[in-house]
């Protein structure tokens, strides 16, 4: 049963406990799927302001030999461990009382490695008892981060990798 917040709590945050974020790529070979094992944030909707960060170190596509290029290579984790987003603007329907679900636009700068872009992330959100569900999808084209080609000789990637998420945030006690 979906029950709607008489009054906002907040913030709300989220984990990798309850939450899921991944990410999908088409290779030459085949396609692939990865997912983040570490990451945690935060909304507040009251403010309009929210965060998310990624252990860089905590991606996996499930192939070893793709997954330390993804880490070594690609991502250098050990020079740039944290992949970060910032809510810097919310348009769309805000959670507040009495409404049962929208949709919303995140902008906000994305940090991967050294580089800083400004993004645009649509989402849907709803209320799942006093809990915030999250869920939307990005395209990013890996190249505007300054990320090398994650390609091999007998594989190549494509430019653009969509970045997935579902994310239950919780009120902050």
């Amino acid at each position: 049963m979906w029950l709607v917040p008489l009054a906002m709590a907040a913030p709300y945050s989220y984990s990798n406990a309850e939450s899921r974020l991944g990410f999908s790529a088409m290779a030459s070979l085949h396609d692939f799927e990865g997912k983040a094992a570490n990451f945690f944030g935060s909304f507040d909707p009251e403010l309009k302001t929210g965060n998310l960060e990624i252990a860089a170190a905590s991606l996996s596509t499930g192939l070893g030999p793709r997954d330390e290029r993804l880490r070594l290579w690609c991502l250098e984790t050990e020079k740039y461990p944290t992949i970060r987003f910032v809510v810097v603007q919310v348009e769309g329907t805000v959670p507040g009382p009495g409404e049962a679900s929208g949709t919303m636009t995140f902008l906000g700068d994305l940090s991967i490695r050294d580089q800083t872009r400004r993004m645009s992330v649509p989402l849907s959100w709803s209320w799942e008892e006093e809990a915030l569900r999250l869920r939307g999808k990005l395209p990013l084209h890996w190249a505007d981060f300054g990320i090398p080609d994650p390609g091999l000789l007998i594989s190549t990637l494509q430019p653009d990798i969509q970045l997935h998420f579902d994310l239950l945030a919780r009120p902050e006690p």
